[in-house]
């Protein structure tokens, strides 16, 4: 199945499921074939009317390891249409990127950063420009969400500043499933205390 096949099938299954399973042939196909032409058909795809087909374009663009792939989905973070400004950040994720610097970020990235595991990380212009600089030579960039600093090897030192308690969340990797998983059991007991002092409220429900 080639790329324009995988995206036909997305746009003309009958259910979603079926569109899941073509989208991730539509990422395998991707990954497989690579290159500008593949690059160039998804873009494309991206400003597909159909949201599925421009949703699994944005995440098999991910698999591609092209600077012209990297830079369609940095454009896609200040997308107008919410729904792409949303998978361009989990497609990160699929990147395996674990952070990003910048001078500033848009409340709705840091929030789908934030919950695909991405640290957000502010730092004054001279600084991004200067950790450009350590990075295109090749050099690490070391961040220690603890200690909230970015350091390189020629002892640049910055620090930055994050929620606390988006900080401990991704120190512990957690996300907010995790979050509320982990105070089920106070829940029980409140649906018990709400279900014996309000008893209609769980009238005609089965558990």
């Amino acid at each position: 199945m080639g790329i324009l096949t995988a995206l036909d099938s997305i746009r003309h299954a009958p259910k979603l499921v079926d569109a899941m399973r073509h989208a991730d042939e539509l990422a395998f196909e991707a990954s497989r074939e690579g290159g500008l032409r593949t690059v160039r058909v998804l873009k494309a795809a991206i400003a597909d009317d159909n949201q599925l087909v421009a949703i699994a374009a944005t995440h098999a663009l991910s698999g591609i390891f092209d600077e012209d792939a990297d830079r369609a989905i940095s454009k896609l973070l200040s997308s107008r249409k919410g729904f792409l400004r949303e998978h361009a950040a989990w497609a990160l994720g699929d990147m395996g990127i674990e952070a990003v610097i910048a001078p500033s970020f848009s409340d709705i990235f840091s929030s789908n950063a934030f919950k695909n595991g991405i640290v957000t990380v502010v730092l004054p212009q001279a600084a991004v420009d200067r950790l450009m600089v350590v990075a295109a030579q090749g050099d690490p960039l070391h961040i220690d969400l603890e200690a909230q600093t970015v350091t390189t090897r020629f002892q640049d030192r910055y620090r930055f500043e994050i929620d606390a308690f988006r900080k401990a969340c991704l120190l512990g990797g957690i996300d907010e499933i995790g979050l509320t998983l982990a105070s089920s059991e106070q829940i029980a007991n409140y649906e018990a205390r709400t279900g014996a002092a309000r008893p209609w409220l769980n009238a005609g429900i089965t558990r």
